[in-house]
């Protein structure tokens, strides 16, 4: 049986609190001008509530039907994001998962690679999951691929120093976000009229719109101009004006330079552990094949 490539990207960038640009007067509570005489300010700011920022682990894929089923996680710290605030912005498969930090470790990476494949089960039996992910280091630990190959998760990297270049997220993906993320943050500023933002309105403001804007969204032509899907037909301008690869075996050296210098990522075991989940779900479909 012949599986259909499902092309996956999966990337993090940081959403920040939603900050408003104040004119005037602003103090907070220990300012000496408070005491004197009927002096009061326009308004108090709350350092503390206008810092910090949350991660977004986003992924995409080249299957819009697909694309409507695959988690959005928001990593938060705690401190930072309430519980019933997390579950109330949290909307179908978009997520706020709380922790310590909100930044991405390897251990929330393979909690997530689990969530993704039970999201991709519809698909399984017709399809291959092909995951890119750039070289971060904590993206390919140890654990990390072990949950690629128990998921069945086929793991590959962006090469270092190239996704802005070749990453469908980062080409295609994030900049507009950024702007939508934007456009809402100046929103809640207008409707605070000169108050802080709640935390939860803008948490719901960035779950619905990744839910808009990355769920509902079609990323084939991202994955396509990014020479991903196998053939160089759509590929982009910027990736065209290089010069083709040669068809030979790349050197230990070349395989080296598709993962960042000096984070000590054992390339070999990489590979190997590659080989043999593509070993193990080969046979998998040849016994489902075999007469019972």
């Amino acid at each position: 049986m012949h599986l259909q490539p499902l092309l996956l990207n999966l990337d993090e960038t940081s959403v920040a609190i939603v900050r408003h640009k104040s004119r005037g007067l602003v103090v907070n509570r220990r300012s000496p001008l408070l005491q004197i005489g009927a002096l009061r300010p326009f308004r108090y700011r709350s350092r503390k509530k206008q810092h910090g920022a949350i991660s977004h682990l986003a992924v995409i894929a080249d299957n819009a039907e697909v694309q409507l089923r695959l988690p959005q996680v928001f990593l938060a710290s705690d401190k930072l994001v309430g519980a019933a605030a997390a579950t109330r912005a949290s909307v179908g498969d978009v997520q706020i998962w709380r922790g310590s930090s909100g930044w991405n470790t390897s251990a929330k990476l393979v909690r997530l690679l689990e969530v993704l494949a039970d999201a991709l089960r519809p698909w399984r039996a017709s399809h291959q999951p092909i995951l890119f992910l750039d070289a971060a280091s904590c993206h390919f630990t140890a654990d990390v691929l072990h949950a690629g190959e128990r998921t069945d998760l086929w793991v590959i990297p962006i090469p270092a120093r190239l996704s802005w270049l070749v990453q469908p997220l980062d080409t295609h993906g994030f900049g507009v976000y950024k702007t939508l993320l934007l456009d809402e943050g100046r929103r809640l500023v207008r409707v605070a009229e000169g108050c802080d933002v709640p935390r939860e309105a803008w948490l719901c403001a960035i779950t619905s719109t990744a839910e808009r804007y990355l769920s509902q969204h079609s990323w084939r032509h991202a994955f396509e101009h990014n020479g991903l899907v196998g053939h160089q037909n759509f590929v982009s301008q910027s990736l065209a004006e290089f010069d083709a690869p040669a068809e030979v075996p790349p050197s230990s050296a070349s395989v080296r330079s598709l993962f960042p210098r000096r984070r000590g990522i054992n390339v070999h075991r990489y590979f190997t552990l590659v080989r043999d989940s593509m070993a193990a779900r080969l046979e998998n479909l040849r016994a489902a094949q075999r007469p019972a």
